[in-house]
């Protein structure tokens, strides 16, 4: 089914076409510091191969999860890719867990190795990975000093570093089918719980997306949201990749890094939380030139679409999905106001969703319900309401 929706092997194929058609073209700008970092598609493929080269001459089998702690912007990324090109297991973790989510995590994935920062927000993640150096005697640790700002001149904890012989990567290479993703979510249980994706899934989910929102590699993807979070991970950074669009990512929320990240950088898309939309519409000169903003994690109050859509000048969708499911259902930018501001949206094409009661027996779509969603790829039981969804 992938093959005929794509014509070729899914994401990992889309960024070696981008490489191939616009090598030179911007593919990440981070503006986390007073100095905005870029790199190329080039650039940031050929780092990416060099890690994983690294990875591999550290012992990482094929389908081993990788767990790294760390900020937003181009050392995230670079390290991300370098993982799928040594297939092995992205398993980010977001910065503001601490050891005892930590441990957990390293447990339950099995990673044999911890990428992490050596300080971040004034926490000193050295100090927590020596508290793990006793309970996991195979964890290889690699700490990357946040003073190390510029690609070219940045070794990665020694990952961007040439090698004496060359590696082949293309035995190591994914395949549709091969895991791309293991997220840790707190969900309601109380402790984190992991959810595995393939190239598969995430790729069907890129592409109902981008022809849902009409996106192309013309749009300019801003991600203000963590990337160890699937709303950052899938759609800003995945999604960026996918298009061959640019990129614009900074580690901490600050409403003038959106006003540079939309203004100077040119920003025309964004997917994220409903209080960043409100940030940046109450801002006292809201940013200009968004094209779309999707507004994730809680209904848009009627008041609030309204006003951002004067201030802001841009269509203000809603949509709703989980780390398990990805988007269920999403507004359409031609959608009447009333549907894109009251609902979540409709359901996607090719997924599907079954109103039904506790005893698992099929609802009228009026009541608040239980219901079950199902993704071509994956399916399990959520909380959400029917056609345009209106959460209960």
């Amino acid at each position: 089914m992938m093959e005929n929706l794509f014509h070729h092997s899914g994401f990992l194929e889309s960024i070696k076409q981008h490489v191939r058609k616009f090598p030179t073209k911007t593919a990440v700008v981070d503006i986390s510091n007073p100095q905005s970092i870029t790199m190329s598609y080039q650039e940031l493929q050929e780092t990416a191969e060099t890690i994983a080269a690294n990875l591999l001459a550290k012992g990482l089998k094929k389908g081993e999860a990788v767990a790294y702690q760390l900020p937003s912007g181009w050392q995230f990324i670079v390290i991300t890719m370098g993982i799928w090109y040594a297939g092995g297991v992205p398993c980010p973790l977001l910065p503001s867990l601490r050891e005892r989510e930590v441990r957990f995590i390293l447990e339950r994935s099995q990673a044999r190795f911890y990428i992490y920062p050596d300080t971040y927000r004034n926490f000193d993640y050295s100090q927590l990975a020596h508290s793990l150096e006793d309970k996991f005697a195979d964890l290889q640790f690699f700490c990357i000093p946040q003073s190390e700002q510029i690609p070219a001149l940045s070794s990665l904890a020694g990952l961007a570093d040439p090698l004496d012989h060359e590696y082949h990567l293309q035995p190591h290479a994914p395949t549709l089918d091969s895991i791309a993703q293991l997220l840790f979510t707190s969900g309601t249980t109380g402790e984190p719980k992991g959810a595995l994706h393939t190239f598969s899934t995430l790729s069907y989910a890129l592409f109902r997306h981008t022809q849902t929102l009409r996106l192309s590699h013309q749009d300019v993807i801003w991600v203000p949201s963590p990337l160890a979070h699937q709303t950052g991970f899938l759609y800003g950074m995945m999604l960026s990749l996918f298009l061959g669009a640019t990129g614009v990512y900074h580690a901490a929320w600050h409403v003038e890094k959106a006003k540079q990240a939309i203004e100077k950088e040119g920003a025309t898309f964004v997917q994220a939380a409903m209080p960043f939309l409100s940030d940046i519409t109450h801002m006292s000169e809201p940013p200009q030139g968004l094209r779309i903003f999707v507004a994730t994690g809680a209904a848009i109050p009627r008041q609030l679409a309204d006003l951002a859509k004067q201030k802001l000048a841009c269509k203000i969708v809603g949509a709703w999905g989980s780390t398990e499911t990805c988007l269920v259902t999403v507004g359409h930018p031609d959608d009447p106001v009333e549907k894109l501001w009251g609902t979540d949206g409709r359901v996607m094409e090719g997924m599907s969703i079954r109103v039904v009661d506790e005893n698992g027996q099929v609802l009228p779509l009026v009541q608040k319900v239980i219901s079950k969603s199902k993704h071509p790829l994956c399916s399990l039981v959520i909380c959400i309401a029917p056609i345009f969804m209106r959460l209960l």
